[in-house]
């Protein structure tokens, strides 16, 4: 309980299911299917368009296979549920289950700046997927700041920073109240700073979505004037849950073929209930990285669900 003390009963109920949900969802997953299926060729719980595993002999090893990627993200999207908040440990075990269990390919385990009990969770998590070589595959959500979120990285050991940049004109304008170039220029900095630092640096575009939709050139001028950033993976989010199937297929195609050297993640949320079918657009459109979820945990209706997602890229 990290030393809280509950004098409801139903405070006490409630704590329970919330801590051991997830582990739950990863224990029915590790029964409910054959360890050829959630290891296809030691890549884990990635899918596979086909599966090595399941290859006719007369195939070749290395013909025709797609490995798409999975990014889990209980430990920081799925914790905005209402409700749900986990214990140092209890984000520990999660984050070994997921990397060494599950064998997911990467994870993101918080926000930087948020308190001193997420700063330590992130430390005991660095500190153990150091020792067991999967450092690379932690990622701790950061802002353009420009030091500030770097320095709390570092300074729990982490070595990826998904940094929170503004997707949509609307967001630039009325929350940070600047111009894309100002933006552009603060992305600038705080990139800069992290790669001195040593840390490697994704981005999300939060609101990319309805930045798509109704400011377009912003999007696509906001990619193109941090191309020079070092940004390893663009990370591209449907933050409101809003888009369909089809839309979600002409929108990645856009961007895929509007920036063919960049690598992008799709980041789905579920308020029509659609997030998984989007998922599954998204990778006949070309996307190699979704993220994902334990439970659909996550804020509103949650994310895509981490087990539907598996199951449905090695079946469909």
């Amino acid at each position: 309980m990290n030393g809280a003390v509950y004098n409801d009963p139903s405070q006490v109920q409630v704590r329970l299911i919330n801590a051991f949900s997830a582990y739950l969802s990863l224990q029915i997953l590790l029964e409910s299917y054959p360890r050829q299926i959630l290891w296809p060729i030691h890549l884990g719980i990635s899918g596979r368009l086909i599966f090595n595993s399941y290859q006719d002999s007369s195939m070749t090893a290395q013909a025709h296979t797609r490995h798409i990627s999975l990014l889990d993200t209980t430990l920081r999207d799925g914790e905005q549920t209402q409700g749900v908040s986990f214990s140092v440990n209890e984000k520990v075990n999660i984050a070994r289950a997921l990397l060494q269990s599950l064998k997911v390919d990467r994870i993101e385990v918080a926000s930087a700046c948020v308190s001193e009990g997420e700063k330590i969770a992130v430390s005991k998590i660095t500190e153990w997927a150091d020792s067991v070589g999967k450092l690379d595959r932690v990622a701790v959500l950061g802002f353009v700041d420009p030091q500030r979120s770097v320095d709390r990285i570092a300074s729990a050991g982490g070595k990826v920073i998904n940094l929170l940049a503004k997707g949509s004109e609307k967001h630039c304008r009325e929350q940070l109240g600047k111009t894309l170039d100002e933006h552009i220029a603060d992305i600038e900095k705080t990139a800069s700073y992290a790669a001195e630092q040593g840390l490697r640096v994704n981005m999300y575009l939060e609101d990319w979505s309805n930045g798509y939709a109704n400011s377009k050139d912003y999007v696509m001028g906001l990619v193109e004037g941090t191309k020079q950033c070092g940004i390893v993976h663009y990370l591209l989010p449907d933050t409101l849950g809003l888009m369909s199937p089809e839309e979600v297929t002409i929108s990645l195609k856009d961007m895929l073929e509007s920036f063919p050297d960049l690598t992008f993640d799709f980041h789905p949320h579920n308020d029509y209930g659609l997030a998984t079918a989007n998922v599954m657009a998204a990778v006949n459109a070309g996307i190699n990285t979704i993220h994902c979820t334990i439970n659909c945990l996550g804020e509103r209706a949650g994310n895509a669900s981490l087990a539907e997602v598996a199951v449905a890229l090695k079946d469909k």
